[in-house]
């Protein structure tokens, strides 16, 4: 098996080559299938993540969930880890650590308020596993976390199997542009 370092190097290099009319087309599929599943039904607090190096989008998202009346939350990077705040407007994100998008430290919510985290990585398995840039920030924000994880990925970061540690979280539901995926393994079609 490779190791999560080779997966890392190997399915970063092939997102970064997405085309922006690509990506923005995957990104509004993977989007609109989780928007359209009974994933976030009857849910009132939701984090997002602002996207870096062709991750996909959640502009669309936040629309919607904001539209619905939904609390939408993004992460800030701090000496603790991860931190979660409100967010009503996109304008209210501003370039943080490594150049994301972060909120202002405005309304913090703890993570036992939050419905609904959605993640980013660079490769999910069938599993629900997750490989991110390495650093373990959302593994240790999540770690106890009693709500859902669903990651949002492009079905070619989705391997049978991937390399996993102790520590690493599992996301209960992990949606591409082809299919919903449960940690029970792969689903066709929407939820």
């Amino acid at each position: 098996m490779e190791t999560k370092e080779e997966i890392r190097n190997l399915l970063l290099s092939r997102r970064l080559s997405l085309g922006a009319e690509e990506r923005g087309r995957l990104g509004r599929v993977i989007q609109e299938r989780l928007l359209v599943s009974r994933l976030l039904e009857g849910v009132q607090t939701v984090g997002l993540y602002s996207p870096i190096k062709n991750e996909v989008e959640t502009n669309l998202i936040f629309q919607k969930l904001g539209g619905r009346g939904l609390r939408v939350l993004y992460p800030r990077v701090g000496k603790a880890g991860i931190e979660f705040f409100k967010v009503s407007r996109l304008e209210d994100l501003s370039p943080g650590a490594w150049g994301i998008l972060e909120p202002k430290m405005e309304e913090k919510a703890r993570i036992a308020e939050i419905d609904v985290v959605l993640l980013p990585g660079v490769a999910f398995d069938e599993c629900g596993y997750r490989i991110g840039f390495g650093k373990g920030f959302y593994d240790r924000v999540l770690e106890g976390f009693k709500g859902t994880t669903i990651g949002l990925a492009y079905e070619f970061q989705v391997v049978k199997k991937l390399p996993k540690n102790s520590g690493d979280v599992c996301c209960r539901w992990v949606v591409t542009e082809k299919r919903v995926i449960t940690s029970e393994g792969p689903r066709g079609g929407v939820l």
